[in-house]
């Protein structure tokens, strides 16, 4: 039973993360459009969504959140990719990967309506794009290019 709720919304949830990295590699100015499509894919499936990440050990989805987070990791690999021509330690990648992903978590979780997570996640996403770009512009000087 579990399988025939969750199965259709990780096959939608996973094409549609492939899209939008597409989208975000081509246009990196839409990045935090990007991040409201997701939330908005999550906020409406929010129970699920809570289910499949925190509550589903014994069943075949008892690692999907470390799948989400692999998913996460090589997106933000191919962005620093498109963005360095190279990618960062790999460990800060992650700690920036585990970042978005327990904000994702914390507002899928809060008692928020669509447009305050949507609110929420346009700020963060702002501020992400800022510490990003700040820490590309670090890197690059780190590695002299």
């Amino acid at each position: 039973m579990l399988d025939a709720i969750l199965e259709p919304l990780v096959n939608r949830y996973e094409n549609m993360i492939i899209e939008l990295r597409e989208v975000q590699i081509a246009h990196p100015e839409q990045g935090v459009d990007i991040d409201k499509k997701v939330m908005g894919f999550l906020m409406q499936y929010r129970r699920e969504a809570l289910i499949i990440l925190e509550k589903c050990e014994g069943s075949k989805y008892g690692g999907y959140r470390e799948t989400v987070k692999n998913m996460m990791l090589e997106s933000f690999s191919m962005y620093f990719m498109n963005a360095l021509g190279w990618c960062p330690d790999r460990n800060l990648v992650k700690i920036l990967v585990s970042e978005r992903l327990q904000g994702c978590i914390d507002i899928i979780k809060g008692d928020y309506d669509m447009e305050y997570a949507m609110y929420l996640v346009e700020k963060t996403g702002i501020f992400a794009e800022g510490g990003t770009e700040s820490l590309i512009e670090s890197l690059k000087k780190e590695s002299g290019k």
